[in-house]
C-alpha cells in the first residue's frame, strides 16, 4: 500500500513541478498532497527524510507545507526554500531536534510550529513576513528564539509553552495585525521587542 502511495506522489510531483528559467529559481505548484502514515489527503507533504529531500531543491512552494507526526526525523533543513504561498505547519514531531529554514522570507498564510517538544534549535534568520497567524507553541526544549528579520505578522502572534526559553528576540517587528500572546515562558532572561 505504501509503495503505491509513493508511486502516486512521485507521479504527482513529476506532473506539477516547474523549474523556472531563472537559474536557481524553482517552484512546486499545482496539486498539493499530504503524506501522513499511509494515507494521502489533499493538502501537503513530509513524513520522513526522503520527503524532505524531495522538497529541498525548491525555492518556492505555492501551496501548504505540513510536516506532521514524523518518527525518527531529527533534523529538517531546507536551505533553498524562500517562499511558501499558503501555510507552513511543523507539528507533533516527537524526535525533531532542529529546524533550519535559512532562506525563507515569507509564509503567505499561517505558520504553526507546535508540539515539537524536543526541538532545541529553530533557525529562521531571513523570515520577514507571515501573512496570517504565527504560533510557536509547546517547544519545551527550545532555549533561544530569534527572528531577526521578522517585520510583520498579519494575524495573531502566539509564543506559548516555551519552558526552556531564555532568550527571545524580535528586533524589527513592526506590525502584528491582531494580537500578541506570550504565555508559559518561565525561564526568560533576555527579551528584545525593540522594533
Amino acid at each position: 500500500m505504501f509503495a503505491g502511495i509513493l508511486a502516486f506522489i512521485e507521479q504527482l510531483l513529476s506532473d506539477v513541478v516547474t523549474i523556472c528559467e531563472e537559474v536557481g529559481r524553482c517552484r512546486f505548484r499545482g496539486h498539493r498532497a499530504i503524506l501522513e502514515g499511509d494515507s494521502v489527503a489533499d493538502d501537503t507533504i513530509a513524513e520522513d527524510d526522503g520527503d524532505i529531500a524531495e522538497i529541498a531543491p525548491y525555492c518556492e512552494l505555492t501551496g501548504t507545507l505540513t510536516i506532521v507526526n514524523t518518527v525518527g526525523l531529527v533534523s529538517i533543513e531546507l536551505p533553498l526554500l524562500q517562499h511558501i504561498g499558503e501555510d507552513l505547519f511543523v507539528e507533533k514531531n516527537e524526535d525533531l531536534v532542529s529546524l533550519s529554514l535559512p532562506a525563507i522570507t515569507e509564509v503567505g498564510g499561517e505558520m504553526g510550529l507546535t508540539l515539537n517538544e524536543g526541538m532545541e534549535s529553530l533557525e529562521l534568520p531571513a523570515l520577514q513576513e507571515v501573512g496570517s497567524h504565527l504560533e510557536i507553541n509547546d517547544l519545551k526544549a527550545l532555549s533561544a528564539l530569534s527572528l531577526p528579520a521578522l517585520e510583520r505578522v498579519g494575524g495573531t502572534l502566539k509564543l506559548m509553552v516555551l519552558y526552556s526559553l531564555k532568550s527571545l528576540s524580535l528586533p524589527v517587528l513592526e506590525e502584528v495585525g491582531q494580537s500578541l500572546w506570550i504565555s508559559s515562558i518561565y525561564s526568560l532572561l533576555e527579551f528584545d521587542l525593540s522594533g
